[in-house]
């Protein structure tokens, strides 16, 4: 029978998801984990394996807190065009905290990681493919309720989302501008708001 532990391991994790985040895999290190949790080395290593084992543990976290929150609108029944435009405008207002300086950690992660570790790089492509598929899905359905201009293909529409808010986040990442991404996805709902057709 193993030892009980006197902390919240969740609450733990968050802490670690949070410093993995801000300062990316490498330049974190095992003492500023022990540090910034506040447990001892075997504690760390008993509930959560290695610092490798525990960056994963940490994008898992981001994955179901961070994100789930954030794409909700796209996770709605039947959700359309106007949860996609949801999902953007709760995007905005992460971007505007001080989160939002830190960018994705899901990207922060490929760009740092994806090139050397396989594992990383399969979690990152999987999570651009998952919301392609919603945003695809959500203009699919407009598209059947007939609110969608012709010409606008959900599947290349999907990507083109997706790729342009990539760059936008590494944006704000890079900049001490907050118009430089502020302004340019106040274009991009301006300009998803335009395929809808207006009756």
């Amino acid at each position: 029978m193993g030892r009980s532990i006197s902390f919240d391991p969740q609450e733990k994790l968050y802490l670690a998801m949070k410093l993995f985040w801000e300062n990316g895999y490498e330049a974190t290190s095992m003492q500023q984990l022990v540090e910034t949790l506040g447990i001892n080395r075997f504690s760390l290593y008993n509930c959560y394996g290695d610092k490798e084992a525990l960056f994963h543990l940490a994008l898992d976290h981001y994955s179901n807190t961070v994100i789930r929150r954030l794409i909700d609108p796209l996770l709605q029944e039947n959700a359309d065009i106007t949860g996609l435009i949801g999902y953007l405008q709760l995007l905005q207002g992460a971007m505007a905290g001080k989160g939002g300086r830190w960018g994705c950690f899901v990207q922060n992660a490929g760009i740092e990681r994806g090139l050397h570790d396989e594992r990383t790089q399969k979690r990152v492509d999987e999570w651009y493919q998952q919301l392609e598929a919603l945003i695809r899905n959500a203009l699919q359905r407009t598209g059947e309720a007939g609110q969608l201009r012709g010409g606008i293909q959900p599947d290349h529409a999907a990507r083109y989302i997706v790729t342009v808010l990539q760059g936008i986040i590494a944006m704000r990442r890079s900049s001490s501008d907050p118009q430089r991404y502020d302004s340019t996805l106040d274009f991009l709902i301006s300009e998803i708001q335009d395929w809808m057709v207006r009756w």
